[in-house]
């Protein structure tokens, strides 16, 4: 097409049934080569793809997800590769456009699924990965598109941009592509997921985890593209830090010393303009037999000045420029609770869900959170409720749905109020993967439905999570502790084989 010599790649696995009519259909787009990487089959695929004129990269053994797509890019010889799969067939007109936006200036030409997180349906553990990790590259408008996914192109600038080992990890593929000055279209939607639930490793649980294998595998493909995205930009993956790096010096107040002494305590944050429920969450704790109570405020006007009367209240002023979430810092220096619980002062609640939130962690709970799952059917999620729901998946606690720390209320126990440092309170999503990692308990025994407006991923939230999912790498390893079922002995080889033949 065009001039530009297309190269097909197709993975293939005891495929005889559909191959003959898959090589016949891509046939009409006049390739200039279809290679198909044939690995481990028992009947007559590779006689079949012989017969009609492609090329066998023969393997005696399965080679795992995606090696087969790497090593067919590493022979490949076309100005434009086209990976598709050997399990179903795509008409040649519905591939046509791939080849077509690369051909008009594209780099990459990826499968359009944003109409899947639009379906009216919790969206399947990988979606909310690949997602997540597009928007951790700064990405949101490519939603959940990726490499995971067939059919997929690109051209030979974006194979030597990516290097065509990356293709085997889907995740840092993905992330080296957006890392780079590449152009990436989605031109056209193709549904090829119903084939894909059929396959055996979507079935079978993995080992210490809660995913099927296959799930597995590709979750931590997409932690290894975070990994690759926090060694090239840092820790924060290149976010902002609005946090006070001297932040010790600024509590001018000593923490209160002595052993807690206080079964229930609150925390009531009333920061930027919040605070008109205050009177009321006051009255509503004592009810509640609350015996201490902070407001952490950064009101210019002492407003609070008739409270201060009570001797329950203890009201602590900041300057409201120390960076987000410090009120929770300050507040934790000073409360003396064995259960503490934080709450908006824009939000009343009533004293029977006061009351449900101190009874979880004065039972078994450590952190109880807001039930916020009820966000899980909007569709599409925001890009908020996304994130919050790939740290759970990520953390292999799926059935913590999207239940934070950033979210008001929740309540801490001291047993993990104990075990964190102050500075943890900083970043809720840090403190929060600190906790999970340590076994404390986690529920989110009540529903408090706050305002939702605010749906956007800024800087501070994203880093935030992207720290807490390095902290996740460095106690587990690159791939956050899932498997890795791929045999890369193929991969190697054949980097050693291009390294010599690039010797001098």
């Amino acid at each position: 097409m065009a001039g530009n010599k297309l190269s097909f790649i197709i993975p293939a696995k005891n495929e005889a049934k559909l191959i003959g009519e898959i090589i016949k259909e891509i046939s009409k787009l006049k390739p200039f080569e279809i290679i198909v990487v044939d690995n481990g089959s028992r009947d007559n695929t590779k006689e079949i793809v012989k017969q009609l004129g492609g090329r066998v990269i023969e393997y005696p053994y399965p080679l795992g997800r995606n090696v087969p797509r790497a090593i067919g890019a590493y022979y490949a010889k076309g100005d434009i590769l086209l990976f598709i799969d050997g399990d179903q067939v795509i008409t040649s007109d519905k591939l046509k456009p791939f080849i077509q936006a690369i051909e008009e200036g594209a780099d990459v030409t990826l499968n359009d699924f944003r109409y899947v997180l639009k379906q009216k349906r919790r969206p399947h553990c990988t979606a909310v990965a690949r997602k997540g990790l597009n928007l951790f590259l700064n990405k949101e408008e490519h939603d959940i598109d990726s490499y995971v996914s067939i059919p997929h192109a690109m051209n030979r600038k974006a194979l030597e941009t990516i290097g065509w080992w990356n293709l085997s990890e889907t995740g840092v593929a993905i992330a080296k592509t957006f890392m780079s000055d590449l152009k990436v279209e989605s031109p056209i939607a193709i549904n090829v997921l119903r084939k894909n639930a059929r396959r055996p490793g979507a079935r079978i649980r993995a080992k210490t985890s809660p995913y099927a294998i296959t799930h597995d595998e590709i979750l931590g493909d997409h932690v290894l593209g975070l990994h690759c995205l926090i060694r090239q930009k840092g820790v924060r993956g290149g976010f902002l830090d609005d946090r006070n790096v001297e932040i010790s010096t600024v509590n001018k107040e000593p923490p209160i010393p002595g052993k807690t002494r206080y079964k229930r305590s609150a925390v009531i944050v009333t920061t930027k303009g919040r605070g008109k429920s205050v009177p009321s969450l006051i009255s509503r704790l004592e009810t509640a037999k609350v015996n201490e109570i902070v407001i952490v405020t950064d009101h210019t006007k002492d407003s609070f000045s008739e409270m201060k009367k009570n001797n329950k209240v203890k009201v602590i002023k900041i300057s409201g420029s120390e960076g987000t979430y410090y009120e929770r810092f300050i507040a934790v220096q000073h409360v003396r609770g064995e259960n503490v619980l934080f709450l908006d002062g824009d939000f009343l609640l009533s004293t029977r869900e006061i009351n449900c939130f101190y009874k979880a962690v004065e039972g078994n709970t450590d952190l109880a959170l807001n039930d916020k799952g009820y966000l899980l059917g909007h569709y599409p999620m925001s890009s908020k409720t996304s994130i919050h729901y790939c740290l759970n998946i990520l953390m292999k606690k799926p059935d913590l749905l999207n239940f934070s720390l950033t979210e008001y209320p929740h309540a801490l126990s001291r047993r993990v109020l104990d075990h964190l440092q102050p500075e943890d309170l900083l970043k809720p999503p840090v403190a929060y993967v600190k906790a999970i990692l340590s076994n404390f308990t986690i529920s989110a025994p009540q529903r408090i439905k706050t305002c939702e407006e605010d749906v956007k991923c800024d800087e501070i939230f994203l880093g935030d999570h992207l720290e807490a999912i390095n902290l996740l790498i460095e106690n587990t390893h690159e791939k956050g502790g899932f498997s890795d079922g791929k045999k890369f002995e193929a991969i190697n080889e054949l980097r050693r084989k291009e390294e010599e033949n690039e010797s001098p």
